[in-house]
């Protein structure tokens, strides 16, 4: 059996940490529980930073190079960015919208009886 080798180690560490970046912030989205949320933000913080270092060790031990996005490309990610917060913002506006709508219906029901 071959040894690991420490690029081996830092590339299963950073693989570990950006999933736990995914479990934290979905955890975060789902909680209803501030003081609950807040830890978990503190944990989504840290492996946010666990992932950048260890990005930075694999880029100086030369097993990364860094994929430095174009002009365009940023331009590109900032209007999806842009547009996906006006669909978030149009759906829970319309979502307000039904939620007031239904309670005005049960409300008239409810004086009704």
């Amino acid at each position: 059996m071959m040894p690991v080798t420490d690029k081996q180690i830092a590339t299963e560490l950073l693989a570990y940490e950006k999933m736990m970046v995914t479990a934290y912030a979905q955890t975060i989205s789902e909680t209803s529980c501030p003081e609950l949320r807040q830890g978990f933000q503190q944990l989504l913080s840290h492996s946010i930073q666990n992932v950048a270092e260890i990005g930075q060790v694999m880029t100086a031990s030369g097993w990364t190079a860094p994929r430095y996005a174009l002009p365009d490309e940023v331009i590109q990610v900032a209007e999806q960015a842009t547009q996906t917060n006006q669909n978030l913002q149009q759906a829970v506006t319309a979502w307000q919208a039904a939620e007031a709508s239904a309670m005005k219906i049960e409300a008239e029901r409810s004086a009704g009886q």
